[in-house]
């Protein structure tokens, strides 16, 4: 296809000098060959470069009616071509936007997710502190209780030491009371 395509286009170029050179005839067979391997490789844009061309050659040699013909053909192809443009255009537009509003659920879904995820974060920093706190004040209280029992236990001594003196100063002064009877 490649090979014929080429070969068209070069039929074409050729017959577009043969016009230039007003040698008509030369142009009109080469576009002609030209149209006959376009319709076989079914190429618009060859088809519609070689229409083009028979429809001058036409045209300067006085054959109107084959002129018009291949104008009608000319324009009948670009007007393909222009349409099969605007679809693809079309088409791709309707990807892109495809692509795009795809893109933009997976965004808003990520989007979410991250702020679960932070959420989520938040609270568990939230219970972090709280735990801290808490076992801080755990810590404290503890701390607190254990040197009041800790100066408790050393009052109780204490008091233990003159509960003791008193009794041994009250077993004195009894014994003593009894002795002077």
């Amino acid at each position: 296809i490649d090979n014929k395509a080429t070969e068209t286009t070069v039929l074409t170029s050729l017959s577009d000098l043969y016009f230039k050179k007003k040698e008509y005839d030369k142009a009109k067979k080469c576009a002609e060959e030209a149209l006959v391997i376009a319709n076989q490789i079914d190429m618009f844009s060859n088809k519609k470069s070689v229409a083009e061309s028979l429809y001058r050659v036409y045209e300067k040699t006085g054959d109107y009616k084959k002129a018009l013909e291949y104008h009608v053909l000319y324009k009948d192809l670009s007007d393909s071509l222009r349409h099969e443009e605007n679809a693809k255009k079309l088409v791709q537009q309707q990807v892109q936007f495809e692509f795009s509003e795809k893109k933009a659920k997976a965004d808003l879904e990520q989007a979410k997710k991250d702020a679960v995820k932070e959420s989520e974060l938040h609270k568990q920093k939230t219970y972090t502190i709280f735990a801290s706190i808490g076992l801080i004040l755990l810590f404290a209280l503890s701390i607190v209780i254990f040197r009041s029992q800790r100066k408790q236990k050393l009052v109780n001594i204490q008091l233990g030491k003159q509960k003791q003196q008193i009794e041994h100063q009250k077993q004195e002064i009894t014994d003593s009371i009894n002795y002077s009877k």
